[in-house]
């Protein structure tokens, strides 16, 4: 149940660091998003921005494993920032 708390805690900060990227219009890491260190943004990950979430099957289409470095770029540009 602790762990539980913690790892709620730590999400929601994450979030409100995001939020705050966001909000001054600037991308956040690509490896912020990438929790888990894979390489790729997979769509549970991409739910951490709602305007990459909605989006996420427009612009995942060179593999099944996620959003690359490129497509998180191009995604972010085309619908988060502005």
């Amino acid at each position: 149940m602790k762990s539980m708390k913690i790892t709620l805690v730590l999400l929601a900060a994450m979030l409100a660091l995001f939020t705050a990227a966001v909000i001054a219009g600037e991308a956040p890491a690509f490896e912020e998003l990438d929790r888990d260190s894979d390489g790729y943004i997979s769509e549970a990950e991409a739910g951490a921005l709602p305007c990459l979430s909605e989006n996420y099957l427009l612009v995942e289409r060179e593999s099944e494993l996620g959003l690359n470095p490129g497509e998180y770029e191009s995604a972010w540009s085309r619908f988060c920032s502005g």
